[in-house]
């Protein structure tokens, strides 16, 4: 497995649309950061509420890019001479995981060092703020890779990772009023988190507190990180399980 993600980081790291995407996360996170600073508008602690808002950016980005990645693959048969040269598609599916989650911390590396660069204060809170964003990022990485590895095709699995976005964007708007205004303080309070939770917008959402009340939506740091890596533990497994049924063409 070790050379199918040497294979695949290799693609990764000479992908114009990758490229691009860390490019603009470095310039419009040091531009947004950099102007709130001079203008006077954004004090050091609003510099790093503002570099939190930007990380919505990169859930975009993956929703649009990792599907698009994965399903080239198929479409070159890639896929399938791997399978021939005597790979598991178990290893095959875990490489591209892996691929995704390097691809993301590549980029959260980025994002963190142009907000320094710009004058955000990357202390130790801040670092576990990337370190929550990272797993739950991973958690939607691990729902594309599944989409992607069983759809096959890049532009139903890009339209799918949008529609994924735009969906639960949407839907948190309405879960924040639910969650605030019917659910808290009730015997539904922790359900109610738990699903408000389940998204990788949604997490992002109870991380920086925007639009509800923290108490109502805002889950600990471990119980963040749980239940992404039960995210990711769950669409790897079923992921995995489809692939070996699926024939590929």
């Amino acid at each position: 497995m070790k050379n199918l993600v040497k294979i695949n980081l290799k693609r990764l790291f000479s992908n114009i649309f990758y490229i691009i995407g860390l490019i603009l996360a470095a310039v419009i996170t040091f531009i947004a950061v950099k102007t709130g600073h001079f203008a006077g508008i954004l004090s050091v602690a609003a510099a790093n509420n503002m570099m939190q808002i930007l990380s919505a950016a990169i859930i975009a980005f993956f929703c649009i890019f990792s599907g698009a990645f994965i399903c080239v693959e198929y479409s070159d048969g890639v896929i399938k001479n791997k399978i021939a040269a005597g790979h598991s598609r178990a290893e095959i599916y875990f490489s591209h995981l892996i691929t995704q989650l390097i691809a993301e911390a590549v980029m959260i590396v980025v994002w963190i060092i142009a907000g320094d660069a710009a004058g955000a204060n990357i202390d130790a809170a801040f670092i576990g703020y990337a370190f929550r964003t990272f797993f739950y990022v991973a958690g939607i990485i691990a729902l594309l890779t599944f989409i992607g590895m069983c759809v096959s095709k890049k532009y139903i699995s890009s339209f799918a990772g949008v529609g994924i976005l735009y969906l639960t964007f949407n839907f948190m708007l309405l879960a924040n009023y639910l969650c605030c205004m019917v659910f808290y303080e009730t015997p539904l309070e922790f359900v109610a988190k738990i699903v408000y939770n389940l998204t990788a917008v949604g997490q992002w959402f109870s991380s920086i507190y925007l639009g509800a009340g923290e108490d109502a939506i805002h889950l600990p740091f471990i119980g963040s990180i749980v239940l992404s890596l039960l995210k990711i533990a769950v669409f790897t497994y079923l992921g995995i399980s489809i692939l070996n049924k699926k024939e590929i063409q």
